[in-house]
């Protein structure tokens, strides 16, 4: 009789270091898999921060192309009239 209960004690032992050994290994594969989507998810952001950046450069400049033709069109129309009205 002891002897089964000596034998289930060890089974239950081993039960529970294989229990625990393979939890270990889940956790660690949980951050590992944390770690990189946090570094991933950073990386993209930065990218899709700079896309916006470039994109608001890039519409700024254009509107301001605009103002300046625009000023450019003004002046042409004034010479204009200033050389009929003379």
């Amino acid at each position: 009789m002891n002897q089964k209960l000596d034998k289930e004690k060890a089974d239950r032992r081993l039960e529970a270091l294989n229990f625990k050994t393979e939890r270990d290994k889940e956790i660690q594969r949980q951050q590992a898999n944390n770690t990189e989507f946090h570094s991933k998810s950073i990386l993209e952001f930065k990218h899709m921060l700079t896309s916006i950046q470039n994109e608001l450069n890039n519409r700024f400049d254009h509107q301001d192309q605009i103002v300046d033709n625009m000023s450019d069109v003004l002046k042409t129309i004034q010479d204009t009239l200033r050389l009929i009205g003379k």
